[in-house]
């Protein structure tokens, strides 16, 4: 069952505006499995990705880089 913490809640608010689980594990550089345990509260956020998350929420959508490779 998911924890409901600050990091959760966060991770879940960046991947609403990075618009997929694909896009936010880019901004994040992690791998998917990672994103998936951390937004569940199964495995704690490692800090510097918390902290890019809070910098994707704060900032919001417009703050984006452009995709890598093209896609």
């Amino acid at each position: 069952m998911a924890r409901s913490t600050a990091q959760t809640r966060t991770l879940k608010r960046a991947l609403k505006i990075a618009g997929s689980e694909a896009r936010l594990v880019e901004l994040l550089g992690c791998k998917p499995a990672e994103l998936r345990a951390w937004s569940a509260g199964e495995r704690p956020t490692p800090p510097e990705v918390y902290l890019r998350a809070l910098d994707i929420v704060s900032l919001g959508p417009g703050s984006l880089p452009p995709r890598q490779n093209g896609s």
